[in-house]
């Protein structure tokens, strides 16, 4: 079962607000030379892929098995087993065996993904072809979305289930999800959203 990683301040947020806001902050990943990333271990491959924004916000997709992009479909295939969102992208040994990104500030993460080929390829593109300047990011992020509702649906099933609840992946929150176990909320750290981000994605 996937699992939602992030502090107590996003207890009230959906999954969807969380992505949204992360969205709005993010901006795009074609800010030219404000656009860092890649994969981690070689220029083509990796077991992950990273990519921030000139506002500093980014993202790491990583795979337990690897991930590799091919060139001439414009492809990425492998098996994605969990997203981090934050702030502030580092990359240290890239291109070498030992290569690793990681993100100063996580907003939230969620490991366990187990996603195929498919379901990565098209939330990467989703991801890596975002622009928020042209409106409604969470239809431009439909395949993210996607795979995220399916790896929720137990959870969700559960949780519905247990409480005699009706929520749907639009509505269940963080702290619902916490109580069947497919969330963790730390008590630590600041919100790196604020108010008024949730205003906007609304």
């Amino acid at each position: 079962m996937a699992t939602l990683s992030t502090t107590t301040a996003y207890s009230a947020y959906t999954l969807t607000d969380l992505v949204e806001a992360w969205a709005y902050n993010f901006g795009t990943a074609a800010h030219g030379a404000g656009n860092t990333g890649g994969f981690n271990t070689g220029y083509l491959a990796g077991t992950q892929y990273a990519s921030s924004s000139a506002t500093s916000y980014g993202f790491i997709a990583e795979s337990d098995t690897g991930l590799s992009y091919n060139i001439l479909s414009h492809v990425v295939t492998g098996n994605l087993d969990s997203l981090a969102f934050g702030e502030d992208l580092n990359g240290t040994n890239l291109n070498t065996s030992s290569g690793n990104y990681t993100l100063t500030d996580v907003t939230f993460s969620i490991t366990d993904l187990g996603w195929d080929s498919s379901t990565t390829n098209a939330a990467l593109a989703d991801l890596l072809t975002l622009d928020a300047d042209n409106g409604d990011v969470l239809s431009q992020l439909s395949d993210l979305l996607a795979g995220l509702e399916d790896s929720f649906a137990s959870a969700i099933a559960s949780y519905n289930s247990t409480y005699g609840a009706s929520e749907t992946f639009e509505t269940i929150t963080v702290a619902e999800l916490a109580q069947v176990g497919a969330a963790e909320l730390a008590t630590v750290g600041v919100a790196a959203f604020s108010e008024s981000d949730l205003a906007l994605a609304a």
